[in-house]
């Protein structure tokens, strides 16, 4: 899969195309608004805000992190190994050193990761300081025509270029996270009387 950017300033214009595209066999779990006016783009149904996880470069940042970590852990147990500083005192300060080592380090990497963008929409951030607003799918190949023939038929988009999507599973899996106010208001409702 890969991910298709399109800027708009029109967010009605954008609820018309996900509709449409929504009818063509995209799901919704593949079609998110990117806004800094997230209350806005939240307010026009059936328009979904990316989520904060996917705005953010978490996914890519978080293996990186760990592997600094693990980095870091090992580093300190071999110092210990090759001064043989365990064998006189114990290796209870190496391990808790390295814990302690292992903690701080995913913790420091990522808070700056969460105030990072994710790196395919970094280029973008000039658009949304400027109030436009950012539609964002994610496709198989498969479905590379759909989107030609939209890109066609709303010239008013603006193509921002293609990046790497979520992997296929997490996509997927969001279909059944997602549930329209009025459908959980109804079950709501139907579950007090």
């Amino acid at each position: 899969m890969k991910s298709h950017y399109f800027i708009s300033n029109d967010l009605v214009a954008l609820v018309r195309l996900e509709v449409e595209l929504e009818s063509r066999g995209i799901a919704k779990s593949q079609l998110n608004v990117l806004s800094n006016d997230e209350l806005a783009a939240g307010s026009h149904e059936p328009l979904h805000n990316i989520e904060f996880v996917f705005k953010q470069d978490m996914v890519h940042s978080t293996l990186i992190i760990m592997l600094l970590a693990a980095l870091a852990t090992v580093l300190i147990l071999s110092i210990g190994y090759i001064t043989g500083l365990p064998e006189t005192y114990s290796w209870i300060p190496f391990y808790f050193l390295a814990i302690i080592m292992f903690g701080f380090v995913t913790w420091s990497g990522g808070f700056y990761y969460m105030q990072t963008p994710y790196k395919d929409l970094r280029r973008l951030q000039k658009d949304l300081v400027d109030g436009k607003h950012i539609f964002i799918i994610d496709a198989d190949l498969s479905r590379e025509e759909i989107i030609r023939q939209m890109e066609y038929e709303h010239p008013h988009l603006i193509d921002a270029g293609t990046g790497s999507a979520a992997p296929r599973g997490v996509i997927m899996g969001q279909k059944t996270s997602r549930i329209s106010p009025a459908h959980l208001s109804h079950n709501t409702i139907s579950i007090f009387h």
